[in-house]
């Protein structure tokens, strides 16, 4: 990705944000329907880690992006490889200790707010499911 003076990325950044939602609510979906010991449920599981990595991969260039930087190839490396615990090593190393901390804290409650989010979806999909199990059983 090139260079882009003052360019924002938020809509991209949000879009990312909303895949990875996206492809919890799908995993959580899964795994109510088809069980989580299911071999396909694991499979599946594995994808999602490898898709959510690739997500904070394209969060953090966007950033980079965002931020008139770009990310070297050890970077880009870390990122895939290491997933969240990469993320937030790169905002300690991008902005400093203090916003650093500010943003892993905004990052951790939006972690809170997508793991609510998802269980209550969660929740109610199972509500579901059990009512056509009792209507069509």
């Amino acid at each position: 990705m090139e260079k882009c003076p003052n360019h924002n990325y938020s809509r991209q950044k949000i879009g990312v944000i909303l895949s990875a939602f996206a492809l919890l609510i799908l995993f959580i979906t899964l795994g109510l329907i088809f069980g989580e010991r299911s071999i396909g449920v694991q499979a599946f599981s594995l994808i999602a880690q490898v898709c959510l990595n690739f997500l904070v991969f394209a969060w953090c260039s966007y950033d980079a992006l965002e931020k008139n930087n770009t990310l070297n190839k050890i970077w880009r490396y870390v990122l895939i490889f290491t997933g969240q615990l990469g993320l937030i090593i790169y905002l300690f190393n991008s902005r400093g200790f203090v916003r650093g901390l500010v943003s892993t804290g905004k990052y951790l409650l939006l972690l809170l707010g997508m793991v609510l989010g998802t269980l209550i979806i969660g929740v109610a999909l199972f509500i579901l499911l059990e009512l056509f199990k009792r209507i069509f059983a």
